[in-house]
């Protein structure tokens, strides 16, 4: 029996020893996969880190240069136009500057866009006065007109009055329909109006008769976003960068061809200098068509630069609002990552 015993066990011995080995070897096969993942992961997590460092820094740079041409217009002219340095931006790219990377820097005027807040004459504290109805009758052509949806003159008015209740500091409904905060706050979710000036443009999406082809526009026409803008409080329209549908809602007597022309002629180099007096459209249009002075200029003081970039695949944008005084620094007063 010993002897049985003794012959036994030098192969006993010989089997946890293998069964050891296997075990240690595979914790460590184990360890060094898990380990090759690890450094997998902070290699990926670091390039990541800078890529969108140095993202972050093209946009920055980008949005720089922007306000920078911005500045030094203003500081050499008056008055704003699609011949100024900002506008010829548009679609340019910096590819130089950045070896495989990309940065691509657009500058749109919002003060030719039509103030939404200027539809309620808040400063005067009479929804009728100042330019407050001269603005709204602008809207009104603007929502009959097919340029961002053809509508009836019933849905425009419901339109028009839901914006104004919205604005306005009372709960008193402007039309026939309910269009203050007992309209909204029977809605699932319920919420209220402001009833004060709106602070982003999105918010029209909020508003009753607002929806999402009339904010975001169609394949066939554009939509408010396009042609209104909730910056500025003196409610006058740049009528050098105005879009052709605020253009064509200045005057009732406007047909498509004349707004052609319109936007001819303040497209030709030639006529830059004309562009400084907001009665340069005279040159053009019948005499019997008269802009209302108090709604027109040629100077603008809101802009939205937009600086996108591209680096290994990856992109990253700067989308600002800048308000640009006579003599004073570009103020950003709203800003967009994406």
């Amino acid at each position: 029996m010993k002897s049985r015993l003794k012959k036994t066990l030098p192969m006993n011995n010989r089997g946890v020893a293998l069964l050891l080995a296997v075990t240690v070897v595979s914790l460590l096969v184990a360890v060094t996969v898990q380990f090759n993942r690890d450094m997998r992961h902070e290699l990926t997590s670091s390039a990541n880190l800078l890529a969108s460092s140095r993202l972050s820094a093209m946009v920055k740079s980008g949005y720089n240069f922007g306000v920078a041409v911005l500045e030094l217009d203003g500081a050499e002219n008056d008055y704003d136009s699609y011949h100024d340095a900002w506008a010829r931006l548009q679609g340019d790219n910096m590819p130089s500057l950045y070896g495989s990377g990309r940065v691509d820097v657009a500058v749109t005027d919002l003060s030719g866009r039509l103030q939404v807040n200027s539809l309620v004459d808040v400063r005067a504290g009479q929804q009728q006065d100042g330019n407050a109805q001269k603005n709204r009758d602008i809207l009104r052509r603007l929502l009959l007109y097919d340029s961002i949806g053809e509508r009836s003159e019933e849905e425009a008015e419901l339109i028009i009055s839901a914006i104004v209740d919205w604005i306005d500091a009372d709960d008193k409904e402007s039309g026939i329909e309910e269009t203050e905060s007992s309209f909204y706050q029977n809605l699932e979710p319920a919420y209220t109006c402001r009833n004060g000036p709106l602070a982003f443009i999105e918010e029209l999406l909020l508003i009753r008769g607002i929806t999402a082809d009339l904010y975001y526009g169609t394949e066939a026409s554009a939509g408010l976003r396009d042609v209104l803008t909730v910056h500025g409080d003196d409610g006058k329209i740049n009528i050098n960068t105005a879009p052709p549908a605020i253009i064509r809602a200045m005057s009732p007597e406007l047909n498509e061809e004349l707004v052609e022309e319109l936007l001819f002629f303040r497209q030709e180099e030639s006529n830059k200098d004309l562009l400084k007096s907001p009665d340069w459209y005279a040159n053009i249009l019948p005499g019997d068509i008269v802009f209302d002075g108090d709604t027109i200029g040629t100077s603008s003081r809101y802009f939205e630069v937009v600086a996108a970039a591209e680096y290994i695949g990856i992109e990253k944008s700067l989308r600002a609002v800048v308000r640009r005084e006579q003599g004073k620094q570009p103020e950003m007063i709203s800003r967009k990552v994406e």
